[in-house]
């Protein structure tokens, strides 16, 4: 049974006029459980509205989503947000330590783990960063430390699957590939990812699966494979929009 399910999602929004817009249209792919699953295409074209959806930060209008069988309108939020982390591009932390940070989302649940360090020192320990940082002020870190932080945090509550929108657009090469080995990395110990991304390249290297997103509807699903050995699909994607550069 796939873990995230989308059967003909349609999104609308209104615009600073009050007129409906239509985000997504008859979207639907399938995301199978301890896979990297990737969403792309280009820009506008509604894959970071569709990420949204999967944790309710935004509702859709028709359709139905499913999380491990269950219409995701159903689930409790909280029990909700604590089985699908959200890693946002960027790594949106708040002035304080490290430890302050990546221990927040406990915080607000109340738990008892919230002030221990030895349950910080564990996290900065799965995202490769030394225990010396722990204390440091954030605002001192690397862009690439400030996003290990930010997917400390999203681990903290040990979510099933951790979405991810474009979580290495903003980091040099170096700090892009650290990322990547981290969700290669904990991909192996079992977690789901479905990662938004405009770097096609970056699919083929970590992603087992993919759709592919234009103006609100699913053009392709399948492998990357199968994506890159359909030359017309391809040279679409690579038709000046960004398609192999992050944007």
């Amino acid at each position: 049974m796939a873990i995230v399910d989308f059967k003909n999602v349609f999104l609308q929004k209104k615009d600073e006029k009050g007129m409906a817009v239509e985000i997504l249209r008859d979207l639907s792919f399938a995301v199978e459980p301890g896979v990297v699953y990737a969403l792309a295409g280009p820009s506008g074209s509604g894959k970071s509205s569709a990420l949204r959806l999967i944790n309710r930060l935004d509702d859709y209008s028709d359709g139905q989503i499913y999380i491990d069988g269950q219409e995701v309108k159903a689930w409790d939020i909280r029990e909700l947000r604590a089985k699908v982390g959200f890693m946002f591009q960027e790594a949106a932390l708040f002035q304080g330590s490290v430890m302050e940070n990546v221990l927040y989302g406990l915080c607000l649940r109340g738990l008892k783990k919230c002030n221990h360090e030895a349950t910080a020192l564990g996290l900065l320990e799965k995202v490769g960063l030394p225990a010396e940082l722990l204390q440091r002020n954030v605002e001192s870190l690397s862009g690439g430390q400030k996003q290990r932080v930010n997917l400390a945090r999203t681990l903290a509550l040990d979510p099933d699957i951790i979405l991810m929108d474009e979580p290495t657009s903003s980091l040099d090469p170096a700090a892009a590939n650290t990322i990547e080995n981290l969700i290669q990395d904990l991909n192996q110990q079992g977690k789901t990812f479905i990662l938004v991304s405009h770097n096609f390249e970056q699919i083929e290297r970590i992603a087992a699966a993919c759709t592919i997103v234009q103006d609100g509807q699913g053009i392709f699903s399948g492998t990357p494979t199968e994506l890159f050995s359909n030359q017309d699909l391809a040279n679409l994607l690579m038709n000046g929009k960004g398609a192999r550069v992050d944007e």
